[in-house]
Formats: structure tokens, C-alpha cells, sequence
């Protein structure tokens, strides 16, 4: 390290005058900081400070739309299908299933409860619902009145506007592609329409045709009827040149009178011909007339029927769509009910089968209620028996007890009176005063025993009872060992014991044996018989004994004699044994009775207060037996009317399944016919177009037919007058011929009548020629406008048939455009954008933290020097300076920053640190805490205005205006053209290097001026 310095300080007396920077300032200076290992040790720590910042900022959102598939979005599918031509349209469904293949969100299928109320919770950031009418909106594009898809999403901005944004860009997604897939359906309908028209286009062209052939027909015909009228013309021209000749050469006519008359029979008799012909000619006119007047009524009549005919086949369209769409709605239902009655017949055959099964048992369970409310009377009535014994037991067992307790306590008296006779007795033929005292201890002895007070009777009976059971045992467990046998009775009795009573019990009897371990049941025998006599000569004593006197007791002492011989007797050397065992054995087994019996009463005790449990149990028991066998009565009655209603719903629900294939069968008739209906419907609105236009030009060609059929009835009306005329004429022209030898005058007179006739017979032949042109000339129009008609007709068909209708057309439809991204520069995540950004932060965070930590403005001696006093302080913020950039640039390379050019990073980052430190020394020193409170208001400023998070064009005017004149905003533009751009950043390095040689003047020339003053910046500070 010292090296280090070392090496340092000669590198900086080669860029500086010797004679102008004090070097022993710039050493106190460093030696001040590396003798105090505190401030040391806070120097390097904020070494790390913008690496640190700069990094966890990176570190934590350099993807975060690498997760945006983890975005929770929940979408809620309301949507009905409707019908759209011949296809269904199922919108909301396609979409949901686009949306399971779509990794841009997380898209949670949800209903509109669990949405919204996740969206509230913060489960969700938005919820997109697909209304029920959304397929029924697309499909009504080509109704009277077209509705809206309208597609509702929610978002919650207040828990996240990035997320709420990134949301609604992708609803504005959904919205383009479903706007797309729809689009794309709608194409695809029309190009099926497209193929119907042409269909109905080629019809209409041979219809034209057909029409076209009667058209050129009739003009042909008219061109006849012109012709004629032509000739005839022509004769009636040459008539009435004649008959100017004949009124011109009266000489000549009545010299050829007679040839007259012979001419004029042939001409009255063409008259006649003409007359016919005539006659033909009106009547075919007529008939012409009426059958033009006729077509033209019934074109009109066509007219109007056609436009009724239209709108019918609009009205027709309108409710044949609504029919389908009702009949796919009523379909739909109708399998749902067909569904639900097969369920219902099965559901209905199970119920039967349980109906069955529960009636089946219906007898089987009245029986066993009323066996259970026998059993429970009788339980009840031995209950009340088994309460009696007990409290009987319980009330004899304490008298048992008492008489067991005493017993005992006799016995153990007993045995010691026997032991002490015995003794007397063998001393009695030795000395009478030893009887004495034996007497006088027998007192004792009896007053302890009329103290215990013995109920002889009692232990008489308890004998008795245990004589009984000797006997009994006698024959059973001959030569048994007392142990074996206690144990085996104890197993056996029955008695509910404890097994500490058990094993009690047990015990006394193994302590019961003699020392040869054997006691035979005879032995016992002997033994309590001998002690029942000892006993009832002991009662006799013991109620003879209060009624004498003790002395005479004494004194009567050898009156007993015979009673000693018979005691002797009983208390010899064989006897005294057995009755001393026999006692000794009744002692011990009644002092092991009295101990267990305070067990066996509290068991007594105890069952005594169960079977009292018991009877109370037992009580409720029959009263719950009663309730249940009245309702198992309710219950089989109500299982036989529910099994005769299952049998009668059953038969309905057969009737009912066998009319639901009938209906079912029935419905999809009436959607197939709905959907053939449909179709010739489109048909006939596509057909009743063409034939309106049609009927329009065959209207007008009606109208010009009619006018001249109307001339050319008028033009024949005229020309029957004028026959008419002739046939007068003819007659007074055959009169005349014959009375032509009478008079001249006639024959003139009738001349010029023949010759006026013939005048009016030719206008008449001129206008009937007139009309046979312009009906001619109609005919032509029409059959021209016909031809048209057809072309044309034949062309849109032709065209229509044409148009290419594949998937790949209706895509282009659908979607005519598409982007083709270029970017001029790149970055592969949200972390390269936000990089020059954090970097700069963390770099100019770094200098204030270090200048507020660190003393950057007090010398470590007393400055000689302006420049060295600022010397000594830059020597220190340059190394720090450069360290702090170094360690950031060197980190966020690990992290994964792949730059333009590496040498330009580390430079903007070393040139920017130096920059931001001059800046925030210069504000520390000169200002002290205000100048500090500075940097911080301008570095906020900057996190705004310097265009690291939104481009500056974005902001107000204000920020606009101060972003050139902020350090940061430079920074952030070199480090963007070093990481990213590849540019030059030679602009941004020199307004970076002017901020730092502006603010490190600044510090100089404080520095300067304070050392002159004789004033350290401390000084200066405490004066603030």
C-alpha cells in the first residue's frame, strides 16, 4: 500500500510545478486517512456503494417480461353460440381456446364471481369477460340493425400501472385477434354467398335466353306484319292513281262501261277478298291489342308481384333465421330433456328396487320392534328384581361383614383362651392354686371376650355354613392342597374381583398352609368340629359366668373336677394340635377374609350404583322402545305409499321416455328443414334482385310493345271503316255498273267516290304502316336490350364464378396487412434499457454519500496552499472516483451486459464519476449542509428530468427545459451509445469533462481564497 502511495505521489509531482502544490499536505493527507482505520474502513465500504446499488436494481428486474406468462389474468366465457348463415358461430369459445395455446399472460379460465373477487383481492391484475351475446352480435352484421361485440375487461391500476398497462395492451390483442377471426368467418360466409349468387346468375341467364328467343320471335313476325302492310300500301297507291285516271277519262269509261261492269264484278268480288282479308287483318289486331294489353297488365302485374315477392322473400329471410336460431336453441333443450328423462327412468328403476327392498324388510322390522319392546319389558321388570337384590346384597353383605370383622377378632382371642387352658389343664394335677389363676385369667379372658361381645349365634351359623362347604369339598378335592384349591374356587366363584382382591385372596390361602404344606379336608373337619364344641362349652361358661361370683368360683374349683377330666379329654396332647391348627388355620383365613372384604364391599357398592344406572337405562330404554316402534309403524306405512307412487311415477316416466324419441326425432326434423329453409331462402333474395332487374327492362320494353300495338289497332280500326266504305261503294259501284248505260253523271259520281274512298283507305294503310315500323322498331329494342340482358348476365356469372374463395383469400380478407419489424438498434431485455439509467444513479449516489461521510473539505493540516489544499483533496476523490466506477462497470459486465465497445464503458463510467464527485465537493465545501441539501435536490431533479425511464419529450415543459443542463442527462446518452447504439460519444464526453473542470475551478478558487483568509472550511461551517 505505502508503495502504492508512494508511486502515486511521484506520478502527480510529474503532472504538477514541485514548487507550486505543497506535497506534504497531499501525504498528512493520506496519512490522516490511513492511520484512522475507521474512516478507512467507511472509505472502502463506499467503494461498493453504486456497484451495489447498480447491481441489486439489475439483478432484480433485468427479464421481468421473460415472466409476464406468470402475469394472473382471469377470463370469464359468458358467451352463447349463435347461427350466421349455414355455420355456427362459437366466438367466445374460440377465443378461450387461443387462449390456452397463448404463453403472453397467465389467462386463468374462471367464472364472474371468482374474477371479480380475485381482482379485488389482488389475485388477479385484470379480468376479461366475454358476454353472453357476443356470437349473437357477430352474427346480426348483415341484420337491420347490427350490434356491437363488446368485449368487457377490469383492471386494478392502484396495485400495479405496469401491469395494469401491460393488461391492456394485451385486451387491445384480443381485441385485433378476435376482430381477425371474426372478420375472417364473415369472408368466408360471403364467399359461400358468392358461389349461391353465381348459381343464381347462371339461372337468370338462361332465363334471358328463353325470353331473348320469344323476343326475336315476335320480331320477326312484326317484320311480316310490316312487310304486308307495305304491299297492301302500295295496291291502294295504284288504286288511287287508277281512279284519278278514270275521273280524268269519263269518255273512256263509258266506252268501256261494259268492261267496267266485268271489271267491276272482279273488283267488287277482291273487295270481298279484301274485306275478308280485312276482316282477318282488324281481328288479328284485336287480338294483337289484347295480348299486348294483357302482357303489358301482366308485366305490371309481375312488377308488383315481384316487389311483394322481395320483400316477402326479405320478411321470408329474416324469420327463417330467427327459426333456426330458435330451433338450435329448442334442439339443444330438447336433448337435455331427453337426457333428463332417460336419467329420470333410471333414477326411477333404482328408486323402485329400494322401495322394493325397504317393503321387504317392512315386516321383518315391525316384527323385531315387537320383540325388542318384549325384551325390554322383561329387561325392565329384571332390572327392577336385580336392583332388589342388590340393595339386599349390599344391606346383607355389611351385616356379613361386621359378623367376618368380629369374628376374626374372637378367633385371635379364642386361640390365645385355648393356648392358656391347654396350659391350665396340664397344671392342675400339680398345684390348685395354679387353677386359681388359671380361673382368674379364664375371668379375664371371658371379660375381653363379653367385651368384644361375640355373637356366638352368628359364628355358630358362619360354622355351620363353612362345615357345609368342607363337606361339599370333601368329595371333590380329597388330599387337595389349600392353595391350589383356594385358587381354583376364587377363578371359579364367579365374584367380580379386582385382581388385587384376586390375588389377595390367593395369598391368604397360601399362607393358610401348615409347615408340611398339606391339610387334608378331614383334618379341617375334626379340627372345626372339635372347635365348635370348644365353642358352645365356652358360650355355656360365658353365660353362666356373670351369674356367680368369682370367689365362689374358686372355691367351687374342685367341683369342676369332672369337668377337667373332660376338658383333658378334649384338650389332650392329639386333640390340643388339631384344635390349635384348626384355629390357627380359621384365624388366619379370617383375618384374609376381613381384609378383602372392605374390597368386596366397595365392589358390592359399586355394582349396587351400576344396576341402579342399569334400571334407570332400562326405563328410558322401554320409553325409547315405544317412541321407536310407533314410528317404525309411521315408517312401513309410509313405505307402502311411497312404493305406490313409485310404481304409478314410474309408469309416467315410461310414457314419458317412449314421447321424448318422438320428440327428439321431431326437432332435429324441424332443424334440418330450419337449415334447408335457410338456404333456399339466401337463394331466393339472391334471385329476387336479378329478376327485379329484369322486370324493370322488360317494363320498359312493355310500355314501347303497348303504344304500338295501340297504333297499330287504331291504324286497323281505320282501315275496317274504310273496307266498310268500300263494301258500300262496291254496292252502288255494281248498281251503278248496271244502270252505266242510264247515266254518265252516276258513273262520275261514283268515280270520284271510289277515289275518295281509296284516299281514306290509303291514310289509313299509311298510319297502320307507321305503326308496324315503330312496332318493329320496338320489337328490335327489346330484343336488343334482351341480348344485353343475357351478356351481361352471363358475364357476373362468369365473374362470380371466377373470384377465388379458398382459405387463403378469406385469410387475406381478414387480415390484408401485416408489420415487418426493422430495428436499427437492439436490446435483449428490460436490463439494457434500465442500465445507463441505474448507472449514472448509482455513480452520482456514490459521490454524495462518500462527501457526506467523509470530511472533503477540511485539511489534515493547515493549508500552505490554495491548490494544495485542493490537491490534496482531489488526490483522494480521483482514486475513489475512479475505484467506485470501476467496481460498477466490473460487476455489471458479470451480470451479464454484453456492451458495444468495453473501453467506452469504462471510460463514461470513470469520466462520469469524476464529474459527479467535482459537482457534489464543489456544493459540500462551499455551501456546508445547505450546499449538501443542494445535491440532493438536484440529483431528484434528475431522476426525472435527465430521460433514463421515459423519453424527455414525455415530460412537462419544465423538465424539458433543465434536462440538457443536468450531468446525468449526458451520462445516461453516453452510456446508452456505449452499451447499445455503438455510436460516437465525444459530445456527451465533453460536456461531462466541462461540468468536471467547471466545479473542480469552483472548489480551487474557494479553496484559494479561504487559505488566504487563514480559515478552514470547518471554521467556515461552524460559522454557518
Amino acid at each position: 500500500m505505502n508503495q502504492w502511495i508512494k508511486s502515486y505521489f511521484s506520478l502527480c509531482k510529474m503532472l504538477l510545478k514541485k514548487d507550486d502544490i505543497d506535497m506534504n499536505m497531499v501525504k498528512s493527507e493520506w496519512r490522516m486517512l490511513l492511520q484512522n482505520p475507521r474512516m478507512l474502513l467507511v472509505v472502502f465500504g463506499l467503494l461498493f456503494i453504486p456497484m451495489v446499488y447498480a447491481s441489486l436494481f439489475l439483478i432484480g428486474s433485468w427479464d421481468p417480461y421473460k415472466n409476464i406468462d406468470q402475469l394472473p389474468v382471469a377470463v370469464v366465457n359468458e358467451d352463447v353460440e349463435a347461427n350466421y348463415e349455414d355455420s355456427t358461430l362459437r366466438v367466445g369459445q374460440e377465443l378461450i381456446e387461443n387462449l390456452e395455446d397463448n404463453d403472453n399472460l397467465g389467462w386463468h379460465i374462471v367464472d364472474r364471481d371468482n374474477a371479480m373477487d380475485g381482482l379485488d383481492n389482488g389475485d388477479y391484475y385484470m379480468t376479461v369477460i366475454i358476454p353472453d351475446n357476443f356470437s349473437r352480435n357477430a352474427a346480426s352484421v348483415l341484420s337491420d340493425n347490427p350490434e356491437e361485440m363488446k368485449l368487457e375487461y377490469y383492471t386494478s391500476d392502484g396495485r400495479s400501472f405496469m401491469a395494469a398497462n401491460i393488461s391492456q395492451t394485451a385486451a387491445e390483442s384480443l381485441k385485433q385477434e378476435i376482430a381477425k377471426s371474426v372478420t375472417h368467418q364473415y369472408t368466408v360466409a360471403l364467399f359461400d354467398q358468392l358461389g349461391s349468387i353465381g348459381d343464381g346468375f347462371q339461372d337468370a341467364v338462361d332465363g334471358t335466353t328463353d325470353l331473348k328467343d320469344g323476343n326475336r320471335e315476335l320480331s320477326d313476325n312484326l317484320a311480316i306484319l310490316s312487310d304486308s302492310t307495305l304491299t297492301f300500301e302500295d295496291g291502294l297507291a295504284s288504286a288511287e292513281e287508277g281512279s284519278e285516271e278514270i275521273a280524268l277519262n269519263v269518255g273512256d269509261v263509258i266506252d268501256g262501261s261494259q268492261e267496267l261492269a266485268e271489271a267491276v264484278q272482279s273488283y267488287t268480288s277482291g273487295v270481298f277478298t279484301l274485306q275478308e282479308g280485312l276482316f282477318q287483318y282488324v281481328d288479328g289486331s284485336s287480338e294483337l291489342n289484347a295480348g299486348v294489353n294483357e302482357y303489358v297488365n301482366g308485366v305490371a302485374q309481375l312488377n308488383n308481384g315481384i316487389f311483394q315477392y322481395t320483400s316477402g322473400v326479405d320478411e321470408l329471410d329474416q324469420g327463417i333465421q330467427g327459426y333456426t336460431s330458435s330451433m338450435s336453441t329448442v334442439n339443444n333443450g330438447f336433448k337435455q330433456y331427453v337426457k333428463g328423462v332417460y336419467s329420470l327412468e333410471e333414477g326411477m328403476e333404482e328408486q323402485k328396487k329400494g322401495v322394493a327392498a325397504l317393503a321387504s324388510r317392512n315386516e321383518t322390522l315391525q316384527d323385531g320392534s315387537t320383540q325388542l319392546t318384549k325384551g325390554t319389558i322383561q329387561l325392565v321388570d329384571s332390572m327392577t328384581q336385580v336392583e332388589n337384590g342388590a340393595h339386599s346384597l349390599e344391606e346383607q353383605s355389611q351385616t356379613y361383614f361386621d359378623s367376618v370383622e368380629q369374628l376374626a377378632n374372637g378367633s385371635a382371642n379364642l386361640q390365645a383362651s385355648i393356648q392358656e387352658v391347654a396350659g391350665s389343664i396340664e397344671g392342675v394335677p400339680q398345684q390348685a392354686d395354679q387353677l386359681v389363676t388359671g380361673l382368674e385369667q379364664l375371668q379375664e379372658t371371658l371379660d375381653q371376650a363379653s367385651t368384644v361381645s361375640v355373637d356366638t349365634a352368628i359364628v355358630e351359623e358362619s360354622l355351620s355354613l363353612v362345615k357345609n362347604e368342607v363337606a361339599s369339598l370333601k368329595d371333590q378335592l380329597e388330599n387337595t392342597e389349600v392353595a391350589t384349591m383356594g385358587t381354583e374356587w376364587i377363578d371359579n366363584s364367579g365374584v367380580d374381583l379386582t385382581e388385587e382382591q384376586s390375588e389377595q385372596l390367593k395369598t391368604a390361602f397360601a399362607d393358610s398352609k401348615p409347615e408340611s404344606s398339606k391339610v387334608t379336608t378331614t383334618a379341617l373337619s375334626e379340627s372345626l368340629s372339635s372347635l365348635s364344641t370348644s365353642i358352645t362349652e365356652i358360650q355355656g361358661i360365658q353365660n353362666d359366668l356373670p351369674e356367680q361370683d368369682l370367689t365362689e368360683l374358686i372355691k367351687g374349683a374342685e367341683s369342676l373336677k369332672s369337668g377337667y377330666d373332660e376338658l383333658k379329654t378334649v384338650f389332650s396332647s392329639e386333640g390340643n394340635g388339631s384344635l390349635q391348627a384348626g384355629a390357627s388355620q380359621l384365624s388366619v383365613g379370617l383375618h384374609s377374609l376381613n381384609e378383602n372384604s372392605s374390597s368386596l364391599s366397595t365392589g358390592i357398592g359399586e355394582v349396587a350404583a351400576g344396576v341402579s344406572q342399569l334400571h334407570d337405562g332400562a326405563s328410558d330404554l322401554q320409553s325409547g322402545t315405544t317412541s321407536l316402534s310407533g314410528g317404525i309403524e309411521q315408517y312401513t306405512g309410509g313405505v307402502d305409499q311411497l312404493k305406490e307412487a313409485s310404481s304409478q311415477l314410474q309408469e309416467g316416466t315410461s310414457r314419458l321416455s317412449s314421447k321424448s324419441n318422438d320428440l327428439l326425432e321431431g326437432s332435429q326434423k324441424l332443424e334440418d328443414a330450419g337449415n334447408e329453409l335457410s338456404s333456399g331462402s339466401s337463394q331466393l333474395t339472391q334471385g329476387s334482385s336479378t329478376l327485379t332487374h329484369g322486370m324493370e327492362e322488360l317494363m320498359s320494353s312493355g310500355s314501347d310493345l303497348n303504344s304500338g300495338a295501340n297504333q297499330l289497332v287504331e291504324s286497323g280500326e281505320d282501315l275496317q271503316e274504310g273496307s266498310e266504305q268500300l263494301i258500300t261503294n262496291n254496292d252502288e259501284l255494281n248498281n251503278g255498273a248496271q244502270q252505266i248505260a242510264n247515266g254518265v253523271p252516276q258513273l262520275e259520281t261514283a268515280i270520284w267516290s271510289l277515289n275518295s274512298g281509296i284516299n281514306e283507305l290509303y291514310l289509313g294503310a299509311n298510319d297502320l304502316s307507321s305503326g308496324s315500323s315503330e312496332l318493329y322498331d320496338g320489337s328490335k329494342q327489346l330484343l336488343s336490350g334482351t341480348e344485353e340482358l343475357a351478356s351481361s348476365l352471363e358475364d357476373g356469372a362468369n365473374d362470380i364464378s371466377n373470384v377465388n374463395r379458398d382459405d387463403e383469400n378469406a385469410t387475406m380478407f381478414s387480415s390484408p396487412t401485416s408489420l415487418i419489424a426493422n430495428e436499427v438498434t437492439s436490446l435483449p431485455n428490460y436490463g439494457y434499457g434500465m442500465a445507463p439509467y441505474m448507472m449514472a444513479v448509482s455513480l452520482f449516489l456514490g459521490a454524495v454519500i462518500f462527501c457526506i461521510l467523509v470530511p472533503v473539505g477540511r485539511p489534515s493540516m493547515h493549508p500552505t496552499s490554495g491548490i494544495s489544499w485542493w490537491f490534496s483533496k482531489f488526490s483522494l476523490l480521483f482514486i475513489v472516483s475512479v475505484l467506485q466506477a470501476v467496481i460498477m462497470v466490473s460487476i455489471v459486465l458479470m451480470i451479464g451486459i454484453e456492451p458495444q465497445s468495453i473501453m467506452q464503458l469504462f471510460m463514461v463510467a470513470i469520466v462520469s464519476s469524476l464529474a459527479f464527485m467535482a459537482i457534489v465537493q464543489f456544493f459540500s465545501v462551499v455551501f456546508g449542509n445547505p450546499g449538501r441539501f443542494i445535491v440532493l435536490v438536484i440529483m431528484v431533479l434528475q431522476l426525472t428530468a435527465s430521460g433514463g425511464t421515459f423519453p424527455v419529450e414525455l415530460l412537462n415543459s419544465f423538465f424539458q427545459t433543465i434536462s440538457p443542463f443536468l450531468p446525468m442527462t449526458h451520462s445516461i446518452e453516453a452510456y446508452r451509445e456505449a452499451i447499445s447504439i455503438g455510436g460516437t460519444i465525444t459530445t456527451e464526453m465533453i460536456s461531462l469533462l466541462s461540468y468536471f473542470v467547471l466545479f473542480h475551478l469552483g472548489t480551487f478558487m474557494f479553496f484559494t481564497i479561504k487559505s488566504r483568509k487563514g480559515r478552514s472550511v470547518e471554521q467556515e461551517e461552524l460559522s454557518l
